[in-house]
């Protein structure tokens, strides 16, 4: 299952592309959104189209981003939006990264957890504030529950959110064009792939 969107400084070291985001299960239809295209339009689209009956949203997301979407909410918002039990995960713990172009300068932060579980009527079952731990809840896979009519969604994004997040557009437009032009991405990739595709010999 490939990353649809990157979001924001991810831009200048991947490339996102269309994948699926439903796995058929005995216990039914599984929908995933990978972190941040959980805030953008489109995965309602798809979980509410495609009928899932649970909906997992894994999370690489830092204190940092919290000023552009509301993490501890998340699950709860998607559950009465679609009527199905939605869970997020996320890690906790310090966080330091460089940014792209400015290697002088580390950003520290740190991972909130917030890892939750929402049944299908929107109610918080659990959830985790910023330490490692397990949490188990019972939800109701219950297809009466389910919402009838699309979700409203608000042009790029799902919810309308906090106006900064239109920054990360913003990044992710020029992290895109640098992974496009930067040779030494080019360099590396092709020596990873030569490195790959050795040919094996068989005895």
């Amino acid at each position: 299952m490939r990353k649809q969107t990157v979001a924001a400084f991810e831009a200048f070291f991947t490339k996102d592309g269309p994948g699926s985001h439903v796995i058929e299960t005995e216990l039914g239809k599984i929908g995933v959104g990978i972190c941040y295209e959980n805030q953008l339009s489109y995965i309602p689209q798809i979980m509410y189209k495609e009928s899932v009956d649970l909906l997992l949203m894994p999370h690489s997301y830092p204190i940092i981003a919290e000023m552009m979407f509301s993490l501890g909410e998340l699950a709860a918002w998607y559950a009465r939006l679609l009527g199905i039990p939605s869970i997020v995960c996320n890690k906790c713990g310090r966080w330091q990264a460089a940014y792209p172009g400015l290697p002088f300068y580390k950003a520290e932060s740190h991972f909130p957890g917030l890892s939750t579980i929402a049944d299908s009527d929107g109610s918080i079952k659990a959830q985790v504030k910023n330490e490692e731990k397990v949490i188990v809840a019972d939800v109701a896979l219950d297809p009466g529950r389910k919402t009838r009519q699309p979700p409203q969604t608000h042009g790029r994004w799902a919810d309308k959110g906090k106006w900064l997040r239109n920054g990360a557009s913003v990044v992710e437009a020029v992290g895109g064009m640098w992974y496009t032009l930067s040779r030494e991405r080019r360099r590396k990739a092709l020596r990873v792939s030569a490195g790959e595709k050795k040919p094996t010999v068989s005895k």
